[in-house]
């Protein structure tokens, strides 16, 4: 498995599932290195963790994979495994829960996302899930720093909701909290700086963590 690549979870930036090589294995235990990155990111895991997964897995359950530092253009695995003369770790490699879809988990009150302005639907700004009602699969929307004027509910399952990352990812502007600039805006600082907590991509659809939306 030494050298291989594969998708892992960043655990430093939990909602981040990245391009990843396999670079020691010991006592059944792996050395994750994601891709172009330097070595503070590593970690190491047990074989059967439920932080790596095949490559493919992002794609096939909808989840939209950080490529490579430094990466220009579209991400293809084939592509780059041809690039650096490299093999992916095989699938039969992989336990059940590795292979599985995410188990999709609920929102809660707080949680941080990005999210479609609908009274300027041009616009995708930074949000938080402000209340829930229904058992959790109706949200109230609410951008920060403005007010509440231009909250609105939601079905968990609307494709106007996004992870973090979600605008960067697909080269959309994010608009910051009112008062903020819009290129200095960081979300690993905002975060930091509110002690905010991000929605997982897990408690997304697929349709809300694509490129496409109405």
């Amino acid at each position: 498995m030494k050298n291989m690549k594969l998708e892992a979870k960043d655990r430093q930036n939990p909602t981040l599932t990245c391009a990843a090589s396999i670079v020691k294995v010991q006592e059944g235990r792996l050395l994750v290195h994601f891709d172009g990155w330097t070595d503070t990111y590593d970690y190491w895991c047990e074989r059967s963790s439920a932080d790596v997964h095949p490559i493919g897995w992002c794609k096939q359950n909808g989840l939209s994979i950080k490529p490579p530092k430094g990466h220009v253009g579209a991400f293809q695995w084939a592509d780059y495994l041809e690039q650096q003369n490299a093999r992916a770790v095989p699938r039969h490699l992989f336990t059940e829960e590795q292979l599985a879809m995410p188990v999709r988990r609920p929102f809660e009150v707080g949680m941080k996302l990005e999210a479609k302005d609908r009274k300027n639907p041009t616009m995708t700004c930074v949000a938080t899930v402000e209340q829930m009602r229904a058992g959790g699969e109706e949200l109230l929307i609410h951008f920060d720093g403005w007010t509440a004027k231009y909250d609105y509910w939601c079905c968990r399952d609307t494709a106007d909701i996004h992870p973090l990352g979600w605008c960067n990812m697909h080269r959309v502007k994010l608009q910051p909290p009112k008062g903020m600039n819009s290129a200095t805006f960081n979300w690993n600082q905002y975060l930091m700086d509110i002690d905010g907590m991000p929605a997982p991509d897990a408690c997304f659809t697929p349709a809300s963590r694509s490129a496409q939306r109405s």
